[in-house]
């Protein structure tokens, strides 16, 4: 089971790479970039959305935005300058 597990792993490493030097190469990025990139991916859905509509925080820049996005999606508010959502569970977390 070890063995497969490893297997799997590495597969999963290279289809990163993969991925990471295909947008590289085709897109014209980073790597680095990516990097910053995908952790917007886990953006409070209220936060992204102001973000697409362009009525988020005036202070917010996206230098500010991809230094350690939290996890949890209230401190993104804080940290974020975004204002408090009535209570609701995020999905995953109790």
């Amino acid at each position: 089971m070890e063995k497969v597990q490893a297997l799997l792993g590495k597969n999963r490493k290279k289809r990163r790479e993969h991925m990471s030097e295909s947008l590289t190469i085709h897109a014209g990025v980073t790597e680095r970039y990516i990097g910053l990139v995908f952790g917007c991916a886990f953006l409070a859905p209220d936060i992204l959305e102001a973000i697409l509509e362009g009525s988020q925080p005036r202070d917010l820049t996206f230098k500010k935005l991809c230094h350690s996005i939290p996890l949890n999606w209230a401190e993104q508010r804080r940290r974020f300058g975004f204002p408090e959502q009535a209570t609701r569970r995020q999905p995953g977390l109790q």
